[in-house]
């Protein structure tokens, strides 16, 4: 039987993520898509200054990729300590549960896009999501 996570279009917007069982259900409902989540902190200048590109990236690969933000300062925080983030910005790209990249630390908006695009060329190559 053929899942349905394939058929599911990706939002049109980056999803704050709300807690853990949100974080485990939209990675789920888009097992077979790239996700890339941005774990930051409002009290982070960093991360402040990510924010922007991380949307702009957003509305640019709106189309295929999925973006999830979680504030560690939230009820969500709890998310960092079960993936392992021990600073923020931290950006984890993946497939489902399936950790493809981390990044530690906020790229540059050439870099990140640069970046976006050796995943997904990897992701190809390696036939990993759609």
């Amino acid at each position: 039987m053929e899942s349905n996570t394939a058929k599911v279009s990706p939002p049109e917007a980056v999803i704050e993520v709300r807690d853990f069982q949100h974080y485990n259900e939209l990675l789920h409902k888009y097992s077979r898509r790239l996700i890339i989540v941005n774990f930051w902190s409002p009290s982070c200048p960093h991360c402040l200054n990510f924010m922007p590109i991380f949307m702009a990236a957003q509305q640019y690969y709106k189309k295929n990729i999925v973006f999830l933000k979680v504030n560690i300062m939230s009820p969500a925080g709890y998310i960092a300590q079960q993936v392992g983030v021990e600073g923020v910005p931290t950006i984890l790209f993946g497939v489902g549960n399936n950790l493809i990249y981390r990044q530690i630390g906020a790229p540059n908006g050439p870099q990140f896009k640069d970046l976006i695009e050796r995943i997904v060329a990897y992701m190809k190559n390696q036939q990993v999501a759609e």
